[in-house]
């Protein structure tokens, strides 16, 4: 689970298909979250603070979480 601010939000279609890629810093760091499939949530939008739940790998040396639970603040 982490808290963080929205840092940037970039529509990155992979494969035909829409993926939504939106940087977070949550103090320690950034985490890139996407939600394959997805052009727009509403309410995640760059300043925004958002709280979400999932899993964390490591990709090419970056943090990310595919698909998490969130919560607008």
């Amino acid at each position: 689970k982490l808290r963080g601010t929205i840092s940037s939000v970039t529509l990155a279609p992979r494969q035909g298909a829409p993926w939504l890629q939106v940087v977070m810093d949550d103090g320690s760091g950034k985490v890139t979250l996407v939600w394959m499939g997805r052009h727009a949530i509403p309410g995640i939008e760059a300043g925004r603070e958002l709280v979400v739940e999932g899993r964390v790998s490591v990709v090419d040396g970056e943090r990310r979480m595919y698909n998490p639970r969130y919560e607008l603040r």
